[in-house]
């Protein structure tokens, strides 16, 4: 009779130290994850205090209006300017987005706001371009443009007939008789977001009346 109480109790022990150390395996594991999704926190926290100080530091050289959304996806853009209220771009392998803010938002609200700390590390503000000096470029024939660019060398493996190409410049001469009917519909006004498709082919007019850059830029391309 002693035996089988020292048995019991010998048993007993065994599991009560197994719960014992059952429940400080679970304090430590919860304790691991705090400390890891604090230190996740902590990290966003940071990434956020930098991009706001980026745009501080930057001011006036981007658009407060837009925000660039890379490394995404076309139901996560989506997502998110319904959830900001945006209305939104999005590339066609829906990886980059563009993002336009309405009313008052600006970006720096967004980047503020904690609710969105999950994709401060993917957005970018949407910089200003600038063109290099175009002197001199207006009013030169097209055989000199070709020349200077090593055009006619190209030319001896492929003039890419029937290949599609985009033109990202000042704009493009919609009345010109070798550009205006080969202007896509999807083309469009990158400050305005507007495109031809939804108004017409005057979103994408010159704008640079100087040098006519995107037109001589279009125009050699052909």
């Amino acid at each position: 009779m002693e035996k089988r109480t020292r048995r019991g109790m010998t048993l007993y022990l065994i599991v009560v130290c197994c719960c014992i150390i059952g429940l400080l395996a679970g304090i430590s594991l919860f304790r691991q994850k705090g400390e890891k999704s604090k230190s996740e926190m902590e990290q966003k926290l940071e990434v956020q205090k930098e991009a706001l100080e980026q745009l501080k530091e930057d001011e006036g050289e981007y658009n407060e209006k837009n925000i660039i959304l890379s490394d995404t996806t076309k139901a996560e853009a989506e997502g998110l300017a319904e959830s900001i209220g945006a209305k939104v771009r999005v590339t066609k392998n829906g990886k980059v987005a563009v993002l336009y803010l309405d009313g008052d938002k600006d970006i720096k609200q967004i980047y503020k706001n904690k609710k969105y700390l999950n994709y401060i590390g993917k957005m970018d503000p949407d910089y200003y371009g600038t063109l290099s000096s175009t002197s001199g470029i207006k009013g030169r024939s097209f055989t000199s443009l070709a020349d200077n660019i090593n055009l006619k060398d190209t030319w001896n493996q492929t003039k890419g007939s029937g290949t599609k190409i985009a033109v990202i410049d000042t704009g493009i001469d919609t009345d010109s008789k070798y550009l205006s009917s080969k202007i896509s519909e999807k083309s469009f006004d990158a400050t305005t977001g507007k495109v031809v498709s939804d108004y017409d082919i005057s979103v994408v007019e010159e704008r640079d009346q100087m040098t006519s850059h995107g037109t001589s830029v279009a125009r050699t391309r052909l």
